[in-house]
């Protein structure tokens, strides 16, 4: 999705919402940043919110520096989920 205007932040609740009625968990890919999503609907489990190998050929901002940095910056506020082979 990769956006973060109201449309999209309301679809990511509505979707929640119905996974919720249906017993389903839920790993959104590419969301926005965290707001205590989680805290109303428990069965959204993280989000894949960082730079991965994808922003590789784009440049060099995924890189093990910024690797670091998450952990001081995104882990203070919700757990993450990576893209298989992220971390370099």
């Amino acid at each position: 999705m990769n956006r973060d205007d109201q449309y999209m932040v309301d679809f990511y609740r509505r979707v929640a919402r119905k996974a919720a009625e249906h017993h389903l968990m839920l790993d959104f890919h590419d969301a926005f940043k965290p707001d205590g999503m989680e805290r109303t609907w428990p069965n959204v489990l993280t989000r894949e919110a960082v730079l991965g190998l994808e922003y590789a050929a784009l440049g060099d901002r995924a890189n093990p520096e910024h690797d670091v940095m998450l952990a001081f910056t995104r882990l203070l506020t919700d757990r993450w989920t990576t893209p298989p082979a992220a971390s370099i």
